[in-house]
């Protein structure tokens, strides 16, 4: 078990290391309340975008599926009329100044999610550890709304509207005793919470995962194909767990290989000869080495009309804050 995976079990529950770390997590969260009032204060400068920001941000480490969400926004919202751009920090790239982000562009550079966002969206995308400078980017460009990949604690940075996605608490504590990188109160202040199908909040979405596409050909099967047959799923997500169960939900047989968040793939890492199925953020690192038996699967995610009616309200009518 690699430690990405051991840490997110532990804080799922609370434990005697959870409780050893309780006084770092009280530093933390003061640290937090300060920042926030620096910002509030006007100590601290907030960039006001003269085109509306959207953050797609959650309360806790990990994957809660920000990425598919944001890809599934740029579809609706485009479908209604708006030209949106994506922002990103570039997590994992080595990227210090703002730069737009194309289907080759490279994962070391500019990180997995963010060429895994331009492929799906179609749309604009800039990355740079300082978001407010990828914002600036965009700004140039004809897009009319920025949607903003995490972000809820980036207070540098003025949004029209904060969307925050349900991950559940696990134990319920602030880093580094528990998950939370800011108090579940927090959830009071956002304009629209958004969770899968069996959270707890009035907007939910469904994420299924659809067709395998072939890395070296570009062939797309249904996971039907694949019924019955034991192939190597790989992950290197923040929760590979759910991807596993997805597969075997389809009848697949699978012998899993986990892999840290956001691994820089080596083509050693893969078992030869075997057919491997893989998440699509995972193939954007692995196709430049993928052997004819390796398939990326989709994860699709639909978001109800209520949702992005709520939003344009949001937009139309709030001005950036």
């Amino acid at each position: 078990m690699n430690f990405s995976v051991a840490l997110a079990r532990h804080w799922r529950r609370k434990s005697p290391v959870s409780v050893l770390l309780i006084p770092l997590a009280g530093l933390y969260g003061a640290i937090i309340f300060l920042r926030r009032w620096a910002y509030r204060l006007g100590i601290c400068s907030i960039y006001r975008s003269r085109v509306p920001v959207v953050i797609v941000g959650n309360l806790t480490v990990g994957g809660t599926g920000k990425t598919p969400v944001v890809i599934a926004l740029t579809h609706a919202l485009r479908q209604r009329g708006w030209r949106p751009g994506i922002v990103s920090r570039g997590y994992k790239g080595r990227a210090s100044r703002a730069q737009r982000v194309s289907v080759d562009s490279k994962p070391d550079e500019v990180g997995d999610e963010s060429i895994l966002l331009a492929q799906k969206s179609g749309v604009p995308v800039a990355v740079c550890p300082r978001r407010v400078e990828a914002v600036k980017l965009l700004e140039a460009t004809e897009v009319d709304v920025i949607l903003s990949d995490d972000g809820l604690q980036h207070l540098a940075l003025a949004r029209a509207a904060e969307i925050a996605l349900w991950g559940g608490f696990g134990n319920g504590l602030l880093i580094p005793a528990g998950p939370m990188r800011e108090t579940r109160g927090r959830l009071q202040s956002v304009d629209l919470v958004l969770g899968p199908e069996e959270a707890p909040t009035l907007h939910t979405f469904t994420s299924t995962l659809g067709n395998a596409i072939n890395l070296v050909s570009g062939e797309r099967l249904t996971l039907e194909a694949f019924a019955g047959e034991t192939v190597v799923a790989i992950a290197g997500i923040a929760r590979p767990e759910r991807f596993f169960e997805a597969l075997k939900d389809r009848s697949i047989e699978v012998s899993e290989k986990v892999f840290p968040d956001h691994h820089r793939f080596i083509a050693q890492d893969i078992p030869p000869a075997a057919t491997v199925l893989m998440t699509e953020k995972d193939a954007v690192k692995c196709r430049p080495f993928a052997q004819p038996n390796w398939w990326a699967v989709e994860l699709q995610c639909e978001l109800p009309d209520e949702f992005i009616d709520r939003l344009e309200e949001l937009l139309r009518q709030k001005d950036a804050r």
